[in-house]
């Protein structure tokens, strides 16, 4: 989601501008996809760092079944209706890649590259160099999770106190409110039997996450310690502002390690959260309206499994050669048709075989 940044003490119009982001947030005025270009536009600050991470970073993160071509480009894409990662229809299976709304993403992402309004190295700017140019005020917008905006502003404000930050999470493509999600699970574990060779073993590991299920270790790795990270009114929660640093450098990390956060009924609610993390897990529980989930998640195909890192990389290579302009829509279709030679049709073959199955 945009995640959009202001100097306000520097440039008057940038602090109206803000204002307005604000009262269209709280009124549900429409953001759509050429607001959102002139907006950028608007800002009046270096281009808006919103690059995509590199190929190989998104396929550790995920690992099966993500398409590489992740951050901006993704996320406008699930604006502009593009399926997420592949479409069903008429017991086909399609590729996103293959339908008008991907092409229509790539159009307007080359858009915003030839106007100068995204960095011009986006293909080889990884998260965290995105991450450190949106806290230095090198760039004014940055498309990402909408949960660590309290993190960005603490860490840009010890640079510049003047800086502030607004959220938009519904911005209005051709088929009303979309974006794009991963399956929903909080995260995965592989337990290694080299070092976890016995049963025994096995089952002391498994009884440190049945502990972080219990009321003090949850509420220690959700909270932090009562009195220094947090403190509570009526067996409530209350995360002050002023303590929120602590928490981001003392309790942020045990986060990871957390199987249930919501579910766990043994966790203290909270009454009163930083400013900017509450309207980030409010729009975060909105988006849960218009999700756009991928279809082949439950499909198998052992063609993808063996070859989708190279499949992968045939289609993000042509993504952003469209987007630099070094080659055109036909040159595109080539790349798409060097896709399915080189098993994507295969792999195609075989999710609506599975389909079938179904």
């Amino acid at each position: 989601m945009p995640l959009v940044r202001f100097n306000q003490g520097k440039s008057p119009h940038l602090s109206d501008m803000l204002t307005n982001f604000r009262f269209e947030l709280r009124f549900g005025l429409e953001q759509t996809m050429i607001l959102f270009a002139n907006e950028l536009k608007f800002i009046g600050m270096p281009p808006a760092d919103i690059g995509f991470a590199p190929a190989d970073q998104m396929q550790k993160a995920f690992n099966r079944r993500v398409h590489p071509t992740h951050g901006i480009f993704k996320t406008l894409s699930s604006y502009f209706g593009t399926p997420n990662n592949w479409k069903i229809e008429d017991g086909r299976v399609i590729p996103e890649f293959m339908t008008d709304e991907y092409l229509n993403t790539m159009n307007f992402m080359k858009k915003l590259y030839d106007e100068k309004l995204i960095n011009s190295d986006f293909p080889l700017t990884s998260k965290e160099v995105q991450r450190d140019r949106f806290i230095r005020g090198e760039a004014g917008v940055l498309i990402g999770s909408m949960t660590d905006v309290q993190r960005l502003a603490i860490e840009a404000r010890a640079i510049n106190p003047d800086a502030d930050f607004t959220l938009v999470n519904r911005i209005k493509g051709p088929y009303g409110y979309k974006v794009w999600s991963i399956p929903n699970f909080n995260g995965l574990y592989l337990f290694s039997k080299k070092m976890i060779p016995t049963e025994e073993d096995l089952r002391d590991a498994l009884r440190f996450f049945d502990r972080t299920m219990d009321r003090d270790v949850a509420n220690l790795m959700k909270y932090g310690f009562e009195g220094r990270h947090y403190r509570t009114e009526n067996g409530m929660v209350i995360l002050p502002e002023e303590t929120s640093q602590l928490r981001v450098n003392e309790v942020n990390p045990l986060y990871s390690l957390m199987i249930a956060d919501i579910s766990n009924p043994n966790l203290m609610e909270v009454a009163q959260k930083e400013h900017l993390t509450q309207i980030a897990e409010q729009l975060s529980k909105d988006n849960e309206a218009f999700l756009v989930d991928d279809p082949t998640v439950r499909l198998s195909s052992p063609t993808y499994d063996e070859k989708s890192a190279e499949l992968s990389t045939i289609i993000s290579d042509a993504t952003y050669n469209y987007i630099l302009g070094r080659i055109d829509a036909h040159g595109f279709r080539q790349e798409v048709e060097r896709w399915k030679q080189s098993g994507g049709q295969a792999v195609i073959r075989e999710f609506e075989e599975a389909l079938s199955r179904r």
